[in-house]
């Protein structure tokens, strides 16, 4: 969207992306704020509240990773890596994934995304046990949650069940906003 300088006999006239247009009786009455260009602006119309204009779709973008790989004989959870949110509102969408491997293929290895925030797993935990020790097995989730204002902390954590070596490598925790 944007404004131009001149519309029919000298008037403002603000343009909308489809080609339609709507007069202007002065500049005061459109007010605009934020990047319309990412479709991360809000307009205001003669004073009234703001609305949002644009897509969100992957606004507020976060991100975390861990790429070295870590091991654990521990059966009690680790943390991989860590992400903290800012302060957010709307609807949000956590995608996580790590590649995981056991030492032995007598024991298993369980993978889960945490919100510590609010003190349950995102989606489901994950359980496997490679066929063999040098199997690596890509794991992984998303899950939908909602804000308010608010800021979340997630982690990746892993655990070895059977008392072997599980080693986990390549984890990413990504949040962005949906709507």
């Amino acid at each position: 969207m944007s404004i131009s300088a001149k519309g029919p006999a000298g008037s403002e006239v603000l343009e909308l992306d489809d080609g339609q247009s709507a007069a202007l009786s002065s500049p005061s009455n459109i007010r605009i704020r934020g990047n319309v260009a990412s479709g991360q602006a809000e307009v205001s119309a003669f004073g009234g509240s703001y609305s949002t204009i644009g897509s969100v779709f992957g606004g507020d973008y976060v991100g975390a990773s861990s790429r070295p790989r870590s091991t654990t004989t521990s059966a009690l959870f680790q943390t991989k890596t860590t992400l903290a949110t800012p302060v957010l509102t709307g609807n949000y969408l956590v995608v996580w994934h790590a590649i995981v491997d056991q030492s032995s293929a007598s024991s298993q290895i369980e993978v889960r995304l945490l919100n510590v925030t609010l003190g349950f797993s995102m989606g489901s935990w994950q359980l496997v046990q490679p066929t063999a020790s040098i199997e690596r097995i890509f794991m992984g989730g998303r899950a939908g949650f909602s804000l308010a204002a608010a800021s979340n902390t997630f982690e990746i954590q892993y655990r070895a069940l059977g008392g072997n070596t599980a080693g986990i490598q390549d984890a990413v925790i990504e949040v962005w906003r949906v709507s």
